[in-house]
């Protein structure tokens, strides 16, 4: 964290950092889904809107449907069909997300920046929507109910 705020400061800079990755799709010719299917077009993506942008911080597509089902495999559901309690940190690192093609796809997107974009370039994913994931989890109605 130390090294991420001094690089944000150094030289009082402003960093650029356009979260809007769905800008580069039409540079590789292609379209959200199969970016999202495809970790090395997923990449291009990337890839090509930092050709033109070189922005210091790059971040993959926004999914919030990705964050919903890695929930859903980390917690799990109970008899009642309601996620189940997270009991410790353990079951966290424990959860089986190996065999989810999609969300192993995302972490390879990662993988990729990491690896192929410059070393100066701070790489970044993160979790979005916090009301719109629970919606998702929750059903819309249910958390429209909720919420009045």
């Amino acid at each position: 964290m130390n090294k991420i705020c001094k690089k944000i400061f150094e030289n009082k800079k402003i960093l650029i950092a356009p979260f809007n990755t769905k800008l580069g799709l039409p540079l590789v010719s292609t379209n959200i889904k199969t970016a999202k299917s495809n970790a090395d077009i997923h990449f291009k993506v990337i890839e090509s809107l930092y050709h033109i942008l070189h922005q210091d911080i790059v971040f993959p597509l926004m999914d919030v449907f990705l964050e919903a089902k890695a929930i859903r495999n980390i917690l799990g559901f109970n008899e009642d069909g309601i996620f189940s309690e997270l009991k410790n940190l353990n079951e966290f690192r424990n959860a089986n997300i190996k065999d989810d093609f999609y969300i192993q796809n995302y972490l390879k997107t990662i993988e990729l920046m990491t690896k192929n974009l410059p070393k100066k370039v701070i790489k970044g994913a993160f979790v979005t929507a916090p009301f719109t994931l629970v919606s998702i989890l929750n059903g819309l109605s249910k958390t429209k109910k909720d919420a009045l």
